[in-house]
């Protein structure tokens, strides 16, 4: 295993290298790992001679603050540019031109849920809104903001009674829709300031609790950017399987526990799915077992950054290691860290490392690798899928 590899991936146990040794003999000990690594270095030597430094005089310092100084560029640029917009319009505007290519996904006919507002009346909602009728609330006010109160102001039992509502559906019931991003008006105080939520219903990604000072704040921008960016992203892969699904008499079943929660760890209940091995062992145990549901499919759903952050396309997993210190180029490490507040002892390398892992995974087995064993795995007809396929926690 490269020492790069064992510095920026932060292990300090001999079980990495170990079955990163394992990894290569069943790829014929094509040296992944090397190869992998040259891909990297080069990536950020690119990245830096972006930044006008030299490759060859540079000390992880620079790179750090030079790194900040760019993403405080581009969101000063964004922020200039508003053409008689408001901040948060131009936001809007930005956040959906960069859905335009993603796939529709699975969500519930709208026409049931509104159906169902009205049959159920939720009363804290209607007064919150302002409307004297069910009728006027739902012909007047846009979906997502009715059921933002809803789940958010009504009270606990009515909300499982609104579920129960609309659960347990005939697959007729669904349609597939393209996601859509809006800002509310509401406030919610059970959240800080520059929120991102969603309905998995309607498909829509709501930014609530924002401010137009908030936003230009150093960091927010690309902080709701990435994190938007990493939502849609989980939103995509979870829509990939309950399409695969969605041919089963119990489908309602799986969107039901899926829809709450786009964060899902995924279980492997059959470890010798390698065709290559009988051995399923620590590493991959690890990174199958005990991670969140964002592997699959890997880079092929891969949502940029737009024009105005170009640079942090396909930076999200460089880190950069000189003297023995490690330096994310990760947009939701930098924008945290001036979010923050933080030094650059204290600086935050949690995303970057952990897409890293990720990326090293794929450079083994491929996004079509592990769609075969997902579409493999659906044919499985002798148990629930839920217990077979999938381990809710967390």
């Amino acid at each position: 295993m490269t020492k790069y590899l064992n510095q920026a991936l932060l292990q300090n146990t001999p079980f990495f290298s170990q079955n990163l040794k394992k990894l290569n003999l069943l790829h014929n000990n094509q040296a992944i790992d090397i190869i992998f690594t040259n891909q990297i270095n080069q990536k950020i030597n690119q990245k830096i001679k972006l930044l006008n430094f030299n490759i060859d005089d540079i000390t992880p310092n620079e790179i750090y603050f030079g790194l900040l100084e760019k993403l405080k560029n581009d969101e000063n640029k964004f922020i200039k540019q508003n053409s008689g917009n408001s901040l948060s319009e131009n936001l809007t505007n930005y956040l959906n031109q960069l859905l335009k290519d993603t796939e529709s996904v699975m969500t519930i006919k709208t026409s049931l849920i509104k159906q169902q507002i009205i049959t159920l009346k939720p009363l804290k909602t209607k007064r919150f809104l302002g409307y004297r009728s069910y009728q006027s609330m739902i012909k007047r006010e846009p979906l997502v903001e009715i059921l933002l109160s809803v789940k958010y102001r009504e009270t606990k039992n009515f909300i499982n009674r609104f579920n129960n509502s609309i659960n347990n559906l005939n697959i007729t019931y669904y349609v597939k829709t393209k996601l859509k991003f809006q800002i509310s008006q509401q406030i919610l105080k059970q959240f800080p300031n520059n929120q991102l939520l969603y309905s998995f219903e309607t498909g829509q990604i709501v930014l609530i609790n924002y401010s137009e000072d908030n936003l230009k704040q150093p960091g927010q921008l690309s902080q709701i950017i990435y994190h938007f960016n990493e939502l849609v992203n989980n939103w995509m892969r979870l829509d990939y399987l309950l399409e695969n699904f969605s041919f089963r008499p119990d489908f309602s079943s799986l969107y039901s526990s899926l829809k709450s929660n786009l964060s899902i760890n995924l279980e492997i209940s059959n470890p010798n799915w390698f065709k290559k091995t009988n051995k399923f062992d620590y590493f991959l145990n690890q990174e199958i077992n005990n991670r969140k549901f964002n592997f699959l499919l890997g880079d092929v759903l891969k949502i940029n950054f737009g024009l105005n952050f170009q640079f942090w396309n396909d930076s999200n997993y460089l880190i950069a290691v000189l003297n023995n210190q490690l330096v994310s180029f990760n947009l939701a490490d930098l924008s945290s860290d001036l979010l923050e507040g933080r030094d650059y002892i204290n600086r935050s390398l949690y995303y970057g490392v952990n897409i890293l892992k990720k990326k090293l995974f794929f450079s083994y087995f491929n996004p079509n690798e592990v769609n075969d064993y997902y579409l493999q795995l659906i044919k499985i007809q002798d148990q629930s899928y839920l217990n077979q396929l999938l381990k809710l926690s967390r």
